[in-house]
């Protein structure tokens, strides 16, 4: 059977989601990973499609007034980091990379297979990466993830003739944006001495609400939630 031929049928959702733990074999339970696994991709490659053609289409900024991403996060609560991984893949599945989404549809791949390919399609090594897509696919077939992604970057920066570009050093970021329910939403980043700063703070403040927590309780018992202690 070659790589991307359709496998057979798998057990359905409902199936899966009924399985009988306690009389499970190990054996029942290893296939029922495998299982998983499959249907995992399909849905996930099913969601790239709707996803593509709803960015592709502006359906949420026409209906919505919001980018598709920003919509995920306020309509289903998904969070922005996984929202933007989401649409970014899907349109350069939709746009550039069929055989990747090909192979994603039909279980060859994960999602994170075709995450870190679409990351790696930037427009200066756009025709390398298309393609190079039937070697990513099958490498993807002999080594776990993190050696495969070594040497896909590894043909793609052997493929890119001028060679990478260069680097920019790594600097403090912050971007903040406001939800439509009145919330806040922030994404950082630090470096260096602003990173331990700021971790130090932090663990101090959840330090703080942990003690104030634990005396609320012995002076109310039963009356207050006490979080997990930080340390």
């Amino acid at each position: 059977m070659s790589l991307l031929e359709q496998p057979p049928p798998n057990p359905s959702p409902a199936a899966l989601r009924d399985l009988d733990l306690d009389a499970a074999t190990d054996d029942d339970l290893l296939a029922a990973v495998g299982d998983l696994e499959a249907e995992q991709r399909r849905l996930d490659a099913a969601r790239a499609r709707v996803l593509g053609e709803v960015a592709a289409r502006h359906t949420t900024e026409r209906h919505a007034g919001l980018t598709t991403k920003a919509w995920l996060g306020h309509e289903h609560r998904v969070a922005a980091p996984t929202a933007a991984r989401q649409v970014a893949v899907a349109r350069k599945l939709r746009l550039l990379l069929t055989d990747t989404a090909d192979a994603l549809d039909q279980g060859v791949i994960t999602f994170d297979h075709a995450a870190l390919i679409a990351r790696l399609c930037t427009s200066r090594v756009e025709a390398i990466v298309v393609e190079l897509q039937p070697r990513f696919i099958e490498l993807a077939q002999v080594l776990r993830f993190e050696a495969w992604a070594h040497e896909v970057r590894g043909l793609v920066s052997l493929a890119d003739q001028d060679g990478p570009g260069p680097l920019a050093p790594p600097t403090n970021s912050l971007a903040m944006s406001d939800g439509l329910d009145g919330e806040l939403h922030l994404d950082v980043d630090l470096i260096g001495a602003e990173a331990a700063s700021v971790r130090a703070a932090l663990l101090e403040e959840a330090q703080r609400r942990y003690r104030d927590a634990v005396r609320a309780t012995k002076a109310t018992p039963n009356s207050v939630d006490v979080p997990d202690d930080p340390e």
